[in-house]
């Protein structure tokens, strides 16, 4: 067992503390031990005391306890159940590739996370048990969604996060926390740090490596997904437990934990069997830094996302209804012009249907004004507005007749 204490921790635990010169157990101890800076969570890499751009901290990730396993043991249990749970072969095979990548390389991030559908007892959690064995129960986290919900987040000291019940969330803190789950990040010895607000103690930088299994019993609500989403690989499995009667799950249960005649197997022969399956798969074609592949799911969910907001507004910039008929448009235009098409919306709500549409906000200096400028939206050929310069989108406002519009956002729109 490893314990990490402070200067004071450590007088107080051996003899207190001086009021004088006189040396303390810890200035004592100091002088024939290393020190480090900070403390960090870097799965893969060494424990304890590491060296991390040319600076000493303590690493707290240890590696999981060796599984005791017979090497290409007999692994159909477990694939059986994966077919059924899994019909879809493409699918499956992606999943368990991704769990397989997830093992062998601890110390990287893929750029796109698995959320993993299906109805409740059907098997999602005895699927991905041998996952969280391999890779140390003491790295991998199982939270509620709820906890998401808190602004702690210790869960992401973790090296596998699971995030039970899943349910769409609308709140911009939420979408922003899982922004920063789904975040990719190469994941080599010098990956960028995050700060993460820890329960009871201060921030801590850590490397961003969690990977992360989103589960879920709600089909339509399960999540909300963009339309040009990267970042996840949705499953949904449409088994239900009254498919198998309780001696299957019995039996693979069994199998997974048994733990031999002689206590041999301490954290179960068939996950061990597992671990040992997954740490030698042939990952050649796998991409895990590419784009998450499609699937009838996600773009199920992509459908189920969009709000009427959203849906008229893909719309009119599709037809050039409107204010949208420009490249560059106001948003106080827009609020203005749905409520005549009698949609009632807001500034706030608008802005969230412009983004998961790809219009892209802009802000631009005004002309000749004293720390004054406009903001607008470019809705259509983002790349040729973007790449514009400020005197060029004047010119295209001025050309229109909308250097007004970008300022009072009330002018009737035909």
């Amino acid at each position: 067992a490893q314990l990490y204490l402070s200067r004071e921790g450590y007088n107080g635990m051996h003899g207190g503390s001086a009021s004088d010169d006189t040396e303390t157990p810890a200035t004592q101890l100091l002088q024939y031990c290393a020190k480090a800076s900070r403390v960090t969570y870097h799965p893969g890499r060494q424990p304890g005391l590491m060296m991390l751009r040319g600076v000493p901290v303590v690493n707290t990730w240890t590696p999981a306890a060796s599984a005791r396993v017979e090497a290409g043991g007999d692994i159909t249990p477990w694939l059986t159940h994966a077919e059924w749970l899994i019909p879809d072969r493409r699918e499956r095979d992606i999943l368990l590739k991704w769990m397989a990548w997830t093992l062998q390389n601890q110390n990287k991030k893929s750029n796109w996370q698995i959320l993993l559908g299906g109805y409740q007892g059907s098997g999602k959690d005895t699927l991905i048990q041998p996952l969280k064995i391999g890779i140390g129960t003491q790295n991998a986290t199982e939270i509620p969604a709820s906890y998401l919900l808190e602004p702690y987040e210790t869960y992401l000291k973790s090296k596998l996060l699971i995030v039970q019940e899943i349910q769409n969330f609308e709140r911009t803190s939420i979408q922003n926390k899982l922004k920063r789950i789904l975040a990719a990040n190469q994941g080599d010895a010098e990956c960028d740090e995050i700060p993460v607000r820890m329960f009871g103690q201060k921030h801590i930088h850590i490397p961003n490596l969690v990977q992360t299994i989103f589960m879920s019993n709600h089909r339509s609500t399960a999540m909300q997904v963009a339309e040009d989403d990267r970042r996840m690989f949705a499953i949904w499995s449409e088994r239900q437990v009254t498919e198998r009667d309780n001696q299957y799950f019995k039996d693979l249960h069994n199998w997974l934990g048994w733990r031999g005649e002689a206590g041999e197997y301490p954290y179960g022969y068939g996950n061990g069997v597992v671990i040992d399956y997954l740490m030698r798969m042939d990952l050649s074609g796998f991409n895990a830094h590419g784009r998450a592949p499609g699937t009838a799911f996600k773009n199920h969910l992509i459908a189920a996302s969009r709000t009427a907001l959203e849906i008229r507004l893909r719309e009119a910039i599709e037809d050039k209804e409107g204010p949208c008929e420009a490249d560059l448009v106001n948003a106080n235009v827009l609020v203005k012009w749905f409520e005549q098409q009698g949609l009632q919306t807001n500034i706030k709500a608008l802005s969230l249907a412009l983004t998961r549409c790809g219009c892209e906000s802009k802000r631009d200096s005004l002309k000749g004004g004293k720390n004054m400028t406009y903001r607008y939206w470019i809705v259509r050929n983002n790349q040729k507005w973007i790449a514009a310069t400020g005197a060029d989108r004047a010119r295209y406002f001025d050309k229109r007749g909308m250097k007004n519009v970008l300022f009072s956002g009330i002018r009737p729109v035909k």
